[in-house]
């Protein structure tokens, strides 16, 4: 026997691979696969009704002290979830799809607070810094700088002048580059997050004040200065002693338009100057729907606060949010909206194009404009009297005519 033909005795497989299993067939069954029930909106109807049951177990975990601002519930997919949102929630909302609808919390996260520029400087350093608010409420430290500057001293003889005079060339220097700086973190493009409505000067010593006289600080920047305060120290410490002294003036620098726009609409007010003014809630939604108001100004606090159907004014429905609703549960969502979300809507001052000026109540005459006026007023095109203003002048032109001869009558059987 050949070697050849004992190696094929001796290995009976001609691959060493390994044999493959051989899989079992998968019967099909006859019967078929019974489906789930859905909706006509395309979603599992059974899973609809878990989401619902795990809603109903989260709702008995909520403690009562944290339901102030409403709660926010996501259930689906094996998720579930219980958020308590950081502002009250304006109205119900009842959602089911494909995702979460997140929008109403965003826009309560999303910072549409104004922007303040810090900068404490002395002697040793300079920091900048960027807080949110008119108040300062969230501050974020930006970039640091320092510098190896001596102090003033009497001594040195002759060299006293000499030394003098380098310690004001590397002073000069430190606030060359701290303007530079500025101006690169919160001038036009710069490498902060946005750009600041305005910028604050602090410190114990006269480096502020070189600050903003600098010529290296972007002129456009040098015009939004609000205040130069002095601080008892430099260094990040003096952060919050800064906004707190400069509030004052922040306050009045961020509200200056509006302030300026108040000031006109009272001084016309004190002057009887009112043919093309109007004020309160009632009469102003009528001038709006009759397309008669040129600026409209707006409390926010007021207007966030007042329900729409709150606001009725006449027949034509425009206010009281529910004339133009088919269904319930669209009119109990027009009923739960505030008075904001209807003039920033479709049908507030876009249909309108009035001009919309927000009030704060951070000033005197925000406060008064919104205690006194309603929170709600503008500036007209024309002279507008609404159709229930009329009806009253009628009503009250009647009533005197009818007293008058009422008068006459009993003038005339005295004399009989």
């Amino acid at each position: 026997m050949s070697s050849q033909a004992r190696r094929r005795r001796s290995f009976p497989f001609t691959s060493l691979r390994a044999p493959t299993p051989r899989r079992r067939g998968v019967r099909a069954s006859s019967r078929k696969l019974a489906r789930l029930r859905t909706s006509g909106a395309g979603f599992n109807r059974l899973s609809v009704l878990d989401g619902l049951r795990s809603i109903k177990e989260l709702l008995k975990r909520v403690p009562n002290n944290k339901t102030d601002n409403g709660v926010a519930l996501f259930v689906g997919g094996g998720l579930a979830e219980l958020v308590f949102p950081p502002q009250p929630l304006k109205r119900p909302l009842y959602q089911c799809g494909k995702g979460f609808e997140l929008e109403p919390l965003l826009a309560m996260l999303a910072d549409d607070e104004p922007a303040i520029g810090v900068v404490v400087i002395d002697g040793q350093s300079a920091v900048f810094a960027r807080a949110s608010g008119p108040r300062g409420e969230g501050v974020k430290v930006l970039k640091t700088i320092t510098t190896h500057n001596r102090g003033r001293c009497r001594r040195g003889g002759q060299s006293a002048l000499r030394f003098d005079r380098i310690r004001d060339q590397v002073e000069a220097a430190f606030v060359c580059e701290a303007a530079e700086v500025a101006s690169s973190l919160f001038g036009d493009g710069g490498d902060a997050n946005e750009e600041v409505a305005g910028l604050i000067l602090a410190g114990p010593a006269n480096l502020k004040n070189l600050l903003g006289d600098s010529s290296a600080l972007a002129k456009p920047l040098r015009s939004k200065v609000v205040a130069r305060v002095e601080t008892a120290q430099g260094g990040r410490t003096a952060i919050a002693e800064a906004l707190r002294r400069g509030a004052k003036h922040l306050t009045a620098y961020l509200h200056a338009p509006e302030s300026a726009i108040l000031a006109d609409f009272f001084s016309k007010l004190e002057q009887d100057d009112t043919s093309k003014l109007t004020y309160g809630i009632k009469e102003t939604l009528a001038a709006l729907e009759a397309h008669a108001v040129k600026k409209l100004l707006v409390s926010r606090t007021m207007a966030e606060s007042t329900p729409l159907a709150s606001c009725r004014h006449g027949p034509s429905g425009m206010a009281s949010g529910v004339a133009t609703q088919e269904n319930g549960a669209s009119r109990v969502a027009a009923q739960a909206a505030t008075l904001a979300e209807f003039l920033l809507g479709p049908d507030g001052v876009a249909k309108s194009g009035a001009e919309l000026v927000w009030i704060d109540v951070l000033t005197e005459d925000g406060v008064r404009f919104a205690d006194g006026f309603g929170g709600l007023g503008g500036y007209l095109h024309w002279p507008f009297e609404s159709f229930e203003e009329e009806e009253e002048k009628e009503e009250e032109e009647e009533e005197e005519e009818c007293g008058y001869e009422a008068g006459d009558g009993a003038g005339a059987g005295a004399g009989a």
